[in-house]
């Protein structure tokens, strides 16, 4: 019993629960991904970026988390880094519809753009 309610406090919400798991095993990319998409949902670019750049520097080539980083790029604004990580990722797997759908984003951010 004392165990868990030892945990409760890890289990408190996502961002506890995979800030823990990042704290345990700082090699593991699955926490810092998800520290990310929790950072976008709750609108803190800065740190989606962070947990993104953490997370690429472990699983540099794997999609999901390109999309991810590219992902936070867009919150941060820079539009052209995250095109070229997408493309990146479409040209390896074409088949991924994040990266697609992360790319028609930015082509609306660009047709709403002040010429």
């Amino acid at each position: 019993m004392p165990r868990t309610i030892d945990q409760i406090g890890v289990w408190a919400s996502t961002t506890t629960l995979f800030a823990h798991a990042a704290a345990v095993d700082p090699r593991a990319v699955v926490p810092r991904v998800e520290l990310a998409e929790e950072s976008l949902r709750e609108h803190d670019a800065k740190g989606a970026l962070r947990n993104a750049e953490a997370a690429i520097a472990l699983a540099p080539n794997t999609p999901a988390v390109v999309e991810t980083l590219a992902a936070a790029l867009l919150a941060n604004g820079d539009d052209a880094e995250a095109e070229r990580a997408l493309r990146a990722v479409l040209a390896a797997y074409p088949d991924r519809p994040r990266a697609r759908l992360l790319l028609e984003d930015i082509a609306r951010r660009r047709e709403r753009a002040p010429p």
